[in-house]
């Protein structure tokens, strides 16, 4: 959410402790969590699994304008 000014939306960007980490893995749990994607994709951002980051687009399919 770095630079990205929404209006009408609170981000909250956190990081987990080791210990919560560890405890994901052992559930077979991806470490990165996302909550809130609909604000996520309100702000026109996506989930890059490729590079752990958010990226901008355009606009998502089910989206009217």
């Amino acid at each position: 959410m770095e630079d990205k000014i929404l209006d009408y939306e609170k981000v909250l960007v956190t990081k987990l402790s080791g210990e919560v980490k560890e405890a994901l893995r052992k559930l077979n749990v991806s470490e990165s969590i996302i909550l809130g994607i609909t604000t996520i994709e309100l702000a026109e951002l996506i989930p890059d699994t490729n590079t752990g980051r958010l990226r901008k687009i355009e606009s998502l399919p089910f989206q009217t304008r």
